[in-house]
């Protein structure tokens, strides 16, 4: 058996660590108790209702019907109800019978009792007691749906039983399910950049063998990413050997026609093979900064005075802004957005302004340029890697890569780079 499948077994969680097998028999659990202390309430609250009814109701009431025999009148019926919130009723062997409540059908009582040779009857919530009296048949009816509700402890004690067993079943739940959150947290870490967290792998359920899965997982992208960090130094170093011996071989060239075109040819190869190796690099977020404190106000104007044949108004609505930044890498930024801003300026008249504005701890730079500026189609895609809006514009006027490093380099510093409108982008940097 291969290592990878006795790897699998190991990892495979048991049976009984499973976390769904776990939460079935919590849920069971819960349930079973929750019926316990329904059923014991109700039990509790009736069982001394039953007691008095049946252990002690019937003494009382023989004696009660030898003592009514001898003022069988309504007035002393009713008076008798009134203290024990019993229904009477007097059937005398001759004479009218005598009752409480007329809506009470105690005769049917009586006849049911008799018939089936029986003291107690219950029909319709109304319990009868018949009594056998020298003189007749006394009846007591105790109508059920008019005794006095519960005591309300009766029912707060098994609500709040019932609270307490769903509030530590909850807590039971949220513990074992606790790695979804940190899963989720992790998610969103590895999304902003951070292949560096990993999960605990102590549980021994499905969410262990996920935790190792996923650190598995991360591991493998991170050793991914380092070889093809590697390979773009090799590419680096070896490109650029060739490409360094070409321009000395040029440079040797007499001054001509052939020479400026050999020239302007090996430009387009560096350039290039430079956006190619800086777009790895910057699609890389775990690449480490050169972080260096400067002044972004007059960094910018450095980089304006190498477009000097066009108008480049700087315009700065802010004090002096101190950035902790790559410099190297935001000077590729802005290089690309100027070169961009002036290859598609109006060539007749091109003018780019760029605005400073520093707000709370970020700082805002656009840049505009007053050509045709991006369609309303192309918007979505121009920050994708070898996007060109128009593929027959001539050879030397970009590659696709210019916009895509530049939202790449501003992301690794925190900050994003967005089109605001048509032809207005806006590079957003965090500052102290």
């Amino acid at each position: 058996m291969s290592s990878s499948a006795n790897r699998s077994l190991e990892e495979k969680p048991q049976k009984k660590h499973s976390v769904f097998i776990k939460l079935t028999l919590l849920l069971a659990l819960a349930a079973f108790l929750i019926h316990l202390v329904l059923a014991f309430s109700w039990g509790r609250m009736f069982s001394e209702d039953r007691s008095f009814m049946w252990k002690n109701l019937e003494s009382y009431l023989q004696l009660a019907a030898i003592d009514l025999q001898k003022n069988p009148s309504a007035e002393h019926l009713l008076n008798f109800k009134k203290q024990t919130d019993l229904d009477v009723a007097y059937f005398p062997h001759t004479g009218e019978s005598v009752k409480t409540d007329q809506n009470l059908n105690l005769e049917n009582a009586l006849t049911y009792a008799e018939r089936d040779n029986a003291k107690k009857y219950f029909r319709r919530g109304v319990i009868s007691y018949k009594v056998k009296l020298s003189s007749g048949y006394m009846v007591f009816g105790l109508d059920l749906r008019r005794i006095r509700q519960p005591d309300s402890a009766a029912w707060w004690v098994p609500a709040l039983l019932i609270l307490l067993i769903l509030f530590l079943v909850a807590l039971i739940a949220r513990y074992w399910l606790l790695p979804i959150k940190y899963l989720s947290d992790a998610v969103r870490k590895v999304q902003a950049g951070n292949l560096n967290i990993r999960l605990p792998e102590n549980r021994r359920d499905e969410f262990g063998a996920l935790a190792k899965e996923w650190n598995r997982m991360l591991q493998k992208i991170q050793d991914l990413i380092a070889g093809r960090e590697r390979l773009l130094q090799d590419m680096s170093h070896e490109i650029r050997s060739p490409l360094t011996r070409l321009r000395l071989m040029i440079e040797m060239l007499p001054e001509d026609n052939d020479r400026h075109d050999l020239e302007q040819e090996l430009a387009t190869i560096v350039s290039i093979t430079e956006d190619i190796l800086e777009e790895g690099r910057a699609g890389n977020a775990q690449a480490q900064l050169n972080v260096s404190r400067f002044e972004l106000q007059q960094f910018l104007f450095s980089i304006v005075q190498k477009f000097s044949v066009v108008k480049i108004d700087l315009q700065n609505h802010s004090p002096a802004v101190l950035l902790n930044a790559d410099k190297t890498r935001l000077l590729r930024l802005f290089s690309n957005l100027f070169d961009n801003a002036v290859r598609y300026a109006n060539q007749e008249n091109p003018v780019v302004k760029v605005t400073v504005i520093a707000k709370e701890s970020q700082v805002q730079i656009s840049i505009e340029d007053n050509g045709l500026g991006v369609s309303q189609q192309h918007r979505e895609h121009i920050f994708e890697p070898f996007f060109r809006a128009d593929s027959a514009r001539t050879p030397g006027s970009g590659f696709g890569l210019g916009l895509s490093i530049a939202r790449r380099i501003a992301r690794q510093h925190g900050g994003d780079l967005f089109l605001e409108n048509i032809n207005r982008f806006v590079v957003v940097l965090p500052f102290s």
